[in-house]
């Protein structure tokens, strides 16, 4: 893994919390990102300590150096404290559920900076 990162290969600890995601891996391998296991997404809208153990989570990655990805969002409100709690990347069905690839790639275009308001534009001159 180690030369894989020295090629610019970027390498993510996905599930961290679960398993074999386990502490110890953060400082003996090269990580660059931390994906958070969507466990921590319990409860973070109502409880205190959920937002507190997933914050603290946020800044042991952090502190890491990595960009932090949260997994299994799925409420607008989760974003917004996901957002408060400097998370770099959300992933979840608060965006899209699984789907083929066809349609995952029409999304992804769809999803393009300036794309949804050249739809806009056309539309609203059409």
């Amino acid at each position: 893994l180690t030369e894989l990162n020295q090629l610019g290969v970027t390498l993510a600890l996905d599930d961290f919390g679960t398993d074999y995601s386990s502490l110890g891996y953060l400082t003996q391998l090269p990580f660059d990102k931390l994906k958070i296991d969507r466990i921590f997404m319990q409860g973070i809208t109502t409880s205190d300590r959920a937002r507190k153990l997933l914050q603290g989570v946020i800044a042991l990655g952090r502190g890491l150096g990595m960009a932090i990805v949260m997994e299994g969002v799925e409420r607008p409100e989760e974003i917004n404290i996901l957002r408060d709690l400097d998370c770099d990347i959300i992933q979840g069905f608060v965006y899209a559920r699984p789907t083929n690839a066809a349609s995952a790639l029409a999304f992804a275009r769809d999803c393009e900076p300036g794309r949804a308001d050249q739809a806009r534009l056309q539309a609203a001159s059409a």
